[in-house]
């Protein structure tokens, strides 16, 4: 347990990580009805961007978004938390550059769980899947450029526009107004990809009537960017 205390609370500076692979390869096998804390190890682990490029060059990268799936289907003990934490996994692999490079590689795989999970998830877990579609939209508004980013951002879009329908919580639905206001400010072509979407400005008008004072504020200030 001292090697799995050591990935942990490893120093998000320290270059030399090579010998915490092994214990990451050996977690990946931990049964997953136990598997809470070994995410959050998992989730401090990410920090440290040697371990990623690491992670990355082993091939544990495809494994690792694979074990996160699986810790998150409905039959395993405490699935909903595991929600949680493997969104802040994710969540975590925008805090380093390599973490980044993955991100936009499995960004597929991050819209897909929050897709399929955001609905039947409890409060946090409702939070944490906003926050990963809010950062996801922030690192693309950051790396425009390309057609591949384009379809991204139409798939971010048309995703959030589906969530938007679905939030349990109002802060989640912030977030989510946040992040087209986001995309938005990242390019004129993101802006009108957004304002197109008659469904979606509708839909957007329609939650700031019925939610709270700071959804509602965020739906004016959205509405008037997309606007001007």
């Amino acid at each position: 347990f001292r090697e799995v205390e050591n990935l942990a609370n490893l120093d998000p500076n320290l270059t030399d990580v090579s010998c915490n692979i092994n214990v990451f390869k050996n977690l990946l096998d931990w049964p997953l009805d136990f598997i809470f804390p070994v995410i959050d190890v998992f989730r401090l682990a990410i920090r440290n961007d040697q371990l990623v490029k690491l992670l990355s060059e082993e091939g544990l990268i495809e494994a690792l978004f694979n074990w996160l799936v699986a810790t998150t289907a409905s039959n395993v003990t405490k699935s909903a938390a595991n929600h949680m934490l493997a969104c802040r996994v994710c969540a975590n692999l925008f805090l380093t550059n390599h973490g980044r490079d993955i991100v936009r590689r499995f960004s597929d795989r991050i819209i897909a769980v929050a897709m399929d999970n955001y609905a039947s998830s409890n409060r946090n877990g409702e939070l944490a899947h906003s926050a990963s579609l809010s950062n996801l939209a922030l690192y693309i508004s950051r790396c425009q450029g390309d057609e591949t980013d384009n379809e991204l951002i139409s798939t971010v879009v048309l995703s959030i526009a589906e969530l938007l329908c679905q939030h349990k919580v109002d802060d989640s639905l912030v977030r989510l107004l946040t992040a087209l206001g986001t995309l938005g400010s990242g390019s004129p072509v993101y802006k009108a990809l957004i304002v197109s979407q008659d469904d979606l400005v509708s839909t957007i008008r329609v939650v700031g009537q019925t939610g709270g004072d700071n959804v509602s504020q965020t739906v004016k200030e959205l509405l008037d960017h997309l606007q001007s």
